[in-house]
């Protein structure tokens, strides 16, 4: 899990670590790990006034950002005797259902790497994202209609972090989260790089996981579009990634194809209906420069 700074924030993850219990009080879960950037020292307080010995904090003085944050969190639980490690944002809930269905899952799955929720996304409009099945930068994939519950696991390529249970013998095989990505994909080059090693991974139907990433929608023409509602610095971060995540995993015509043409989609949404239009395209073209480059890590923005 991961915190953030603001006291509405603060007091949202002490709750939620505070309700993963079971229903006799006992917590599920062998380690709960807080992962933050430049704590505040609120979350560790109210930790010893509760006498929480399942938790441990591990907070950076520095932005880790959501790569070098999910990198962390499986780091740290590799070091314990897990099996598997649930990752949780600071906007996602646990449901104890789900993390067992998972759970049950995994176990029965040879060669694992990480099985994800069947993801519900209420912002985008209450669709089902069905994204992660092929391993390219494809726009988003959604359907409205429920999956036939009748084949309970697909098998994808990567899926969202946020509700993921990973497996933690991939870790400890030295496979890890690419921190210098610092900001976006960091779940897709993770997952494109559990395939290359030959782990499988899985999308469970029954676990349902209600996802509240951020969406706008807007109407154009007399027709609805959503777009991630993200600020403008992030489109240099996401272009950046997506071209150095492809380079390092798929480096075939194919991929790099369809990495021009999510690339070039990217800069008609900004230009056609985003607002901040020229600011966004100046860390667009920037984020494909340095992709290009190599050129990884945090940059001054934000």
């Amino acid at each position: 899990m991961k915190a953030r700074k603001g006291s509405a924030e603060i007091n949202s993850e002490i709750a939620l670590i505070d309700g993963v219990t079971n229903d006799d009080g006992r917590s599920p879960f062998a380690k709960i790990i807080v992962v933050d950037s430049m704590g505040t020292g609120r979350i560790p307080q109210w930790l010893a006034e509760q006498s929480r010995d399942d938790v441990r904090y591990y907070s950076f003085d520095q932005n880790l950002g959501s790569a070098g944050n999910l990198h962390q969190r499986l780091c740290l639980a590799a070091q314990t005797e897990a099996t598997y490690c649930y990752g949780i944002n600071h906007d996602g809930e646990v449901d104890l259902q789900v993390v067992q269905t998972l759970r049950c899952h995994a176990n029965s799955l040879p060669s694992v790497g990480a099985v994800y929720p069947l993801r519900f996304r209420p912002n985008r409009g209450g669709v089902w994202d069905r994204n992660g099945k092929h391993g390219f930068a494809l726009p988003f994939v959604g359907s409205r209609e429920l999956p036939d519950s009748s084949h309970p696991l697909e098998e994808v390529t990567w899926a969202s972090s946020n509700g993921a249970l990973y497996a933690l013998a991939p870790v400890r095989a030295g496979i890890h989260v690419w921190k210098d990505l610092w900001m976006g994909w960091e779940d897709l080059e993770y997952g494109m790089r559990l395939k290359r090693n030959g782990y499988k991974q899985f999308r469970c139907i029954a676990a349902v996981f209600v996802d509240p990433y951020e969406y706008r929608e807007l109407e154009f023409f007399g027709r609805s579009f959503f777009i991630t509602d993200k600020p403008a610095w992030y489109a240099y971060y996401s272009a950046r990634n997506l071209i150095a995540a492809t380079k390092r995993n798929n480096s075939g015509l194919l991929s790099l194809s369809i990495l021009t043409l999510r690339l070039a989609q990217e800069a008609l949404v900004t230009v056609m209906l985003r607002n901040d239009k020229q600011q966004r395209t100046e860390f667009l073209l920037r984020g494909i420069v340095d992709g290009i480059r190599g050129k990884l890590g945090k940059r001054a923005f934000p």
